[in-house]
């Protein structure tokens, strides 16, 4: 079982479930933020740690990422989801790549779900099957693919994607100097999205 962080509230109806890139965890940062602010919310949430992570390797596990998309099944399964009317799947980077893998093989989780990528990954994400409201939070200085060349390769797609880009960003929501100056901005996005995509 992987490292994981859990709040709920019996109350909320809706379950975010939040996939970390390959860099940092849930205990600091950009994650612990998101994970905060839907605790602030009062809304229920859950994150995990990669097992790469944990064990301090460099990389994930391979080109399938068999091991971080059975993590995430092994963390979906510490909660009961028929419980939940809606799901909300977040993905950072790598995390949305997991998600993307993951709700391939798994096309029945799409029918209560929204789908939110920040940091998309060109060339890493299959969202061909993708039939619910979607979120791509892009930096314009992202070096792994331009918010333009994305919409392009998704435009049949465009229906139910958002795509927004954030000025002066890069993959991490940093500025020139390295600074997350920008991660609160994306926060902001994205639970205006999901605010917005409530039933």
């Amino acid at each position: 079982m992987p490292e994981y962080l859990h709040y709920s509230n019996e109350d909320n109806k809706e379950l975010n479930i939040i996939i970390p890139g390959s860099s940092v965890g849930f205990e600091k940062g950009f994650i612990k933020k998101i994970f905060d602010k839907f605790i602030e919310d009062k809304k229920s949430a859950i994150t995990f740690n990669h097992p790469f992570f944990t064990r301090g390797d460099e990389s994930w596990s391979g080109e399938e990422l068999l091991e971080e998309q059975n993590a995430l099944e092994e963390v979906m399964q510490e909660v009961d989801l028929e419980n939940f009317s809606k799901i909300n799947f977040i993905g950072k980077s790598l995390g949305a790549i997991v998600l993307s893998m993951f709700l391939r093989k798994n096309p029945q989780l799409f029918n209560k779900s929204t789908f939110t990528v920040l940091g998309f990954v060109k060339g890493s994400l299959d969202l061909k099957k993708i039939n619910v409201k979607t979120l791509i939070v892009q930096g314009e200085n992202d070096k792994f693919g331009k918010l333009e060349e994305i919409k392009k390769d998704l435009n049949k797609l465009s229906k139910y994607i958002e795509f927004v880009e954030i000025k002066g960003a890069d993959h991490s929501y940093r500025d020139e100097s390295k600074q997350p100056i920008y991660e609160e901005e994306a926060i902001k996005l994205l639970f205006n999205f999901l605010n917005q995509s409530n039933p």
